[in-house]
């Protein structure tokens, strides 16, 4: 009983000093730099690009300084024109991840009214990119920020992950910023101290 004990405490001391880890992505509260105006043309220390489904119409997609929950700027995608079917995603790459749990989420500001934003992953490339159970946002508030993110697993080392933050067609303006993709040691701890305590009863 006493060494089960000791694997619990040395078990959640892991995981505690765990939880400190440092953000996978490079830049997630966003300094203002110039782009091309569709906010394609970012610093690659973001880790991100946008995309549309038509790339002639990716409207009022770039950093803005009018309001940041940290640092000096947001992220804004907006297509609230909906011109010829485009939805905006904002992409952060992740890409091969050592197997266990993670979490990713951003921080929201909308204006209020209509339109969704969703929080996914895809993987393992741009052909296959889809909403695969992560999360929504419907009316986003305009005054506060709002905290939207899910945690997920990785079973395959050598498949690139990526991060996206999407609105569908014609939704309005919204703002993103501190987004966050940390591994969970707490969840792993756990299920290891799991492993080890039925190896004792076998």
């Amino acid at each position: 009983m006493r060494k089960i004990l000791v694997m619990v405490v040395v078990v959640l001391v892991t995981a505690a000093v765990g939880n400190a880890a440092v953000n996978l992505l490079n830049n997630s509260s966003f300094e203002s730099h110039a782009d091309d105006g569709y906010g394609r043309e970012m610093p690659t220390g973001f880790g991100l690009w946008t995309e549309g489904w038509n790339w002639n119409y990716i409207p009022n997609t770039e950093v803005v300084t009018l309001d940041a929950r940290t640092g000096s700027a947001s992220f804004q995608i907006d297509d609230s024109q909906g011109i010829g079917g485009a939805a905006v995603a904002l992409t952060y790459t992740l890409g091969q991840l050592p197997v266990g749990y993670y979490h990713v989420g951003g921080w929201f500001k909308g204006d209020g009214t209509g339109g969704t934003v969703g929080v996914d992953m895809f993987a393992p490339d741009w052909s296959s990119w889809y909403w695969g159970g992560g999360t929504s946002l419907a009316g986003i508030s305009a005054d506060t920020w709002t905290y939207a993110g899910f945690d997920f697993q990785v079973t395959d080392p050598a498949v690139q992950f990526n991060f996206v933050v999407k609105g569908t067609a014609a939704t309005p303006a919204f703002l993103v910023d501190d987004v966050i993709a940390v591994p969970e040691p707490v969840s792993l701890s756990l299920l290891a101290l799991g492993a080890l305590l039925l190896r004792r009863r076998k």
